[in-house]
């Protein structure tokens, strides 16, 4: 038998209104007090058609060794979508990823005196944890102050391609006297390739041409780097 109970609009809007309040996420909640787990939920609950549990972030995480990096390489499992995240919300992760590491480089760039091979590193921590190469390059002035920051080129797990036309037209559009570059080892050996050696050599003698110093080059792997100018090879 139905119930013949009148229902308003105004008892229908305020039972949508109530539902929404308990399925909306706390966008005013302190991030820098959030769990990972936590932060993923907050960033995936408004956008995303799946709807994760912490329990199924927290275990993809752990597996990952709690590394955010591996986390977004994670396979999408297609016959189980809950206990993977899908293309479409790694991409997500991606684009959140991508922005603070650009917030963090533009407040770098305009007060980073490069002293020490240590400071490059730093800069560039964010390499670390990448599964395929970078090549970027740091222009400086004669003060040897950060200008700007330009990838290069990325490529696979073991090399990638070396524009040194990009290299110098990058310099010389910033009127910088000095270049310092960094690419990473996603294999985890620091040590320079031989080929590694001559792309150096090659855009060192490149760079007296139009009177620029190249001060070093960092080849950066997870938790170590290795310095061209630190072992006496520029």
């Amino acid at each position: 038998m139905m119930n013949d109970s009148k229902s308003s609009p105004n008892n229908y809007s305020t039972f949508i209104s109530n539902a929404m309040k308990t399925t909306q996420p706390k966008f005013n909640q302190d991030l820098t007090k959030m769990s990972n787990p936590r932060l993923i939920k907050l960033l995936l609950s408004t956008n995303s058609r799946t709807d994760y549990s912490i329990q199924t972030i927290t275990s993809l995480l752990r597996d990952c060794g709690n590394k955010l990096s591996d986390f977004i390489a994670l396979p999408v499992d297609e016959n189980n979508p809950k206990s993977s995240i899908s293309e479409m919300d790694t991409r997500r992760i991606k684009a959140a990823l991508e922005l603070a590491n650009r917030c963090r480089m533009e407040a770098q760039v305009d007060s980073t005196v490069i002293q020490r091979s240590q400071h490059v590193y730093k800069l560039f921590s964010h390499l670390e944890g990448l599964k395929y190469e970078e090549f970027w390059c740091v222009v400086v002035n004669t003060a040897n102050r950060v200008q700007r920051q330009v990838k290069i080129s990325e490529g696979g797990i073991s090399a990638t391609i070396v524009d040194q036309k990009k290299i110098f037209k990058e310099v010389i559009d910033s009127y910088g006297s000095g270049i310092i570059l960094v690419h990473n080892h996603p294999s985890g050996n620091a040590k320079p390739s031989e080929s590694d050696i001559t792309i150096t050599h090659k855009i060192v003698e490149a760079a007296k041409l139009f009177d620029i110093k190249v001060l070093d080059h960092l080849i950066i792997t997870y938790n170590s780097y290795f310095s061209f100018s630190d072992n006496s090879l520029l």
